[in-house]
């Protein structure tokens, strides 16, 4: 399974789905369906689903492997807790805050009692179940709880670390919903850091949500600069997916008005084409929906 995982953070992910998928059948075919050996691995499985836009999938798999992990080993085990934290990272990539911000509360609720409220899984967890906070509305929850688990994380970890930019990255997203001038700061040191320690898609990611904030404040020449930039990016490493997906749905809708909708009409809908595959939420489907309804119009 370690094979898997190693495919899965190169981006090989079609290797990695493969190797996953052997590895359940495997311990299927020795052990029986509902054996607790099956947890790790369809827990990463429905990572590499993720990675592979397979959100169907992916769900599956999360959800599979937090059922076992319960019956296995009860509610108050390090596996379920980090089952549910794979589920809420499922949930919330697919758009499903409502699911992602159940799996992630739970999960950081368990954290704290079995490992404690200043381990460094619980920081990790409270990271995400920071962001769901805050696109549920509840922000000064989401702050509060962004700000903890950067304060947990960076006393685990160095400054130029994946942990540290996770965390900073979230708190800039809270931080845009409140409007705080300090996001877009925020934003672009998790880019950064990111883009130095090669993690290119999530420095993207990060790149997009800049840019969503930059729109929602009103500057919305930066966030068409930003995603031009991001845009320009991906095609020249030839990714797609969901990040893909997000850089030209925000970027179509950040320039009507400003360059043609014959333009912009065929970037929503290689978004809405790049959102389906993924198996993304209705309401993100949805969305795109109504941009091209309005392009159409125009």
């Amino acid at each position: 399974m370690h094979l898997g995982l190693v495919q899965v953070h190169r981006g090989h992910t079609a290797e990695a789905v493969a190797l996953l998928s052997a590895t359940v059948a495997a311990r299927e075919a020795r052990w029986g369906p509902e054996h607790p050996e099956l947890v790790v691995p369809l827990a990463t499985l429905a990572e590499a689903y993720i990675a592979a836009s397979d959100g169907t999938a992916a769900r599956a798999s999360a959800q599979r492997a937090v059922a076992i992990a319960r019956t296995s080993f009860g509610d108050r085990h390090p596996q379920t807790i980090g089952a549910l934290g794979g589920l809420g990272y499922v949930c919330q990539t697919l758009g499903d805050n409502a699911g992602a911000l159940a799996a992630f509360g739970e999960a950081v609720a368990l954290s704290r009692e079995v490992h404690g409220p200043h381990d460094i899984e619980t920081g990790r967890l409270e990271i995400r179940l920071a962001d769901a906070l805050g696109a549920a509305g509840r922000l000064d929850d989401a702050i509060a709880a962004a700000e903890h688990a950067l304060v947990v994380v960076r006393g685990a970890h160095p400054d130029e670390s994946t942990p540290v930019a996770d965390a900073m990255h979230y708190l800039a997203r809270i931080e845009a919903a409140r409007g705080d001038p300090d996001a877009d700061e925020h934003f672009a040191e998790a880019a950064r850091i990111f883009t130095a320690l090669g993690d290119v898609e999530t420095a993207i990611a990060v790149v997009n949500a800049r840019a969503e904030s930059a729109m929602r404040s009103g500057d919305v020449a930066l966030a068409r600069r930003l995603l031009d930039e991001n845009l320009a990016r991906q095609r020249e490493l030839g990714t797609g997916g969901i990040n893909l997906a997000a850089t030209l749905y925000v970027l179509a809708k950040a320039s009507v008005g400003h360059r043609p909708a014959a333009e912009l009409r065929p970037m929503a809908e290689e978004a809405r084409r790049l959102s389906v595959d993924a198996g993304l939420d209705a309401d993100a489907i949805a969305a795109i929906d109504e941009l091209l309804g309005e392009l159409a119009a125009g």
